[in-house]
């Protein structure tokens, strides 16, 4: 069985850019990452920022308030036949959408009510 390496993309760059001294043009072909992320990686590298770990507020917002999720996990778990996601999205200001991902992410599982043959 053949023995393989499996890298990270940020090692990777590492690897070549310091030890093996490539162009970053070179970088972007041998590796497909974008030639405009591994300039961004170099700037932080030459300002001796960590490329490993991500910065503050990094990322995508969050839209619902933390409020709104624990008001409508807290209406569910109180009255479960009538909490629909349409409902609960109308009460709340979010989409029916948003509503079932909220209570998903909380382990809730929903749908339909299974049909019983007699």
């Amino acid at each position: 069985m053949p023995f393989s390496h499996t890298f990270d993309n940020k090692t990777r760059f590492l690897v070549i850019y310091q030890d093996v001294t490539k162009k970053p043009t070179s970088i972007a072909k041998y590796t497909g990452i974008s030639i405009r992320t591994i300039y961004d990686w170099i700037k932080k590298i030459e300002n001796d920022i960590n490329i490993f770990k991500n910065a503050e507020g990094q990322g995508r917002k969050d839209s619902i308030a933390p409020a709104v999720k624990d008001n409508i996990v807290r209406k569910t778990r109180r009255n479960p036949t009538s909490s629909s996601t349409r409902s609960l999205g109308g009460q709340y200001g979010v989409s029916r959408t948003q509503a079932g991902t909220i209570l998903k992410e909380k382990s809730f599982k929903f749908g339909a009510p299974e049909k019983i043959r007699s």
